[in-house]
């Protein structure tokens, strides 16, 4: 089978724009799935890429693949060719690939990565199919009223006009803000874009996107779902990394560097210096519950004392997980009715403007 040859178009293009790849976790899944199962059947690694290759139908994962084969024919490593995409692979994945080399046990190291996906996949679809709902209401909602603002409210000002009668106060703040964004669109694009890019800078900036992230972790709701998800997928990627055999002092630097929340990233990192002045991994863990639950450390003490920390680890994330489904059906329990108070709030708002305005109008014609 000859080595197909890689997208450079696509790659100079992504390039060019500065635009990071991006692959669905699903797709990673599949990836490594296929070459999991290739490589424990007993082929080469060169030999599962291009099997993997005909079977991926995904263009990112497809250029990647490609490069990749290019790479591995010319004696890369299979780290290497991940190495090379960080904003698709992450240090943990990088990591086990890398200790499945040194060790001749590539097969293995792929298949944990695989279980490990899996896992972040199910909580993943877990929190979007929570989040489903009241974003689909809110987005037929929006559709609805761009209807009636647009089309609706217009006709029914024409029919105000045309009778020399005045608007009512509630279709006339509403066409107001129209014609205001209709005029002047430009400038609420640029206030739009310039307080998109005060936040971007706000969320630039390490020390206050920290204190930010703290406040967001701190509210009610959110801060909970959040902080369990957080720590949930940080018990599955240390309990990998530690079953692989890798150090516990490169597991936490792989685990620091793998985290989007700055204040769990900054808590990994000062671990280490805490565990090499002596302490246990349970005592250096921040001791603010809005990060760490005491429940979290006690198990992680009892894993220590027991001398079976990967085995606790993996128990706190099943426990975890399992407390993270409870309270996302709770949250959606609350979101459910608050989503349709907002609604009957917002069709009253448009039955009052509309049917108001036309009872308005047959009374002035009486």
């Amino acid at each position: 089978m000859n080595t197909p040859t890689p997208d450079i178009f696509s790659q100079d293009i992504r390039t060019f724009l500065r635009l990071p790849m991006r692959l669905p976790l699903r797709q990673k899944v599949v990836f490594f799935r296929v070459i999991a199962s290739l490589l424990q059947s007993g082929i080469t690694l060169l030999a599962a890429l291009k099997l993997a290759r005909t079977k991926i139908h995904n263009q990112t994962l497809s250029t990647i693949v490609d490069r990749m084969l290019v790479d591995i024919s010319a004696g890369s490593p299979l780290s290497r060719g991940l190495r090379l995409y960080p904003s698709v692979f992450t240090e943990e994945e990088v990591g086990l690939v890398e200790a499945g080399e040194r060790s001749g046990s590539l097969d293995i190291a792929c298949n944990r990565i695989l279980e490990t996906l899996e896992k972040k996949l199910e909580l993943q679809s877990k929190v979007i199919s929570t989040l489903m709902y009241p974003i689909i209401i809110l987005v037929l909602l929006a559709i609805v009223f761009g209807i009636v603002v647009v089309y609706v409210l217009p006709t029914i000002a024409q029919i105000f006009e045309n009778q020399g009668a005045s608007l009512p106060f509630a279709l006339g703040f509403m066409l107001g803000i129209v014609e205001f964004v209709q005029k002047y669109w430009y400038a609420v694009l640029a206030i739009l874009a310039g307080l998109s890019y005060l936040g971007y800078l706000q969320l630039k900036d390490r020390t206050k996107r920290i204190k930010i992230e703290r406040i967001l972790l701190k509210t009610p709701i959110y801060g909970s779902i959040i902080r369990r998800s957080t720590l949930t997928g940080i018990a599955i990627t240390f309990s990998t990394l530690l079953e692989a055999g890798i150090p516990m002092m490169q597991s936490l630097d792989i685990l620091a560097r793998s985290q989007r929340l700055l204040p769990y990233r900054e808590m990994l990192e000062g671990m280490k210096g805490k565990i090499l002045e002596g302490q246990s991994i349970s005592q250096s863990l921040s001791k603010d519950i809005s990060l760490v639950p005491e429940d979290f450390r006690e198990l992680l003490a009892i894993g220590e004392q027991t001398a079976s920390m990967q085995e606790m680890l993996g128990k706190i994330a099943k426990q975890y997980s399992f407390e993270l489904e409870i309270e996302l059906k709770n949250f959606t329990t609350i979101l459910e009715p608050l989503t349709l108070v907002f609604v009957a709030v917002m069709i009253g708002f448009f039955a009052f403007s509309v049917l108001g305005s036309i009872f308005d109008l047959l009374t002035s014609f009486s």
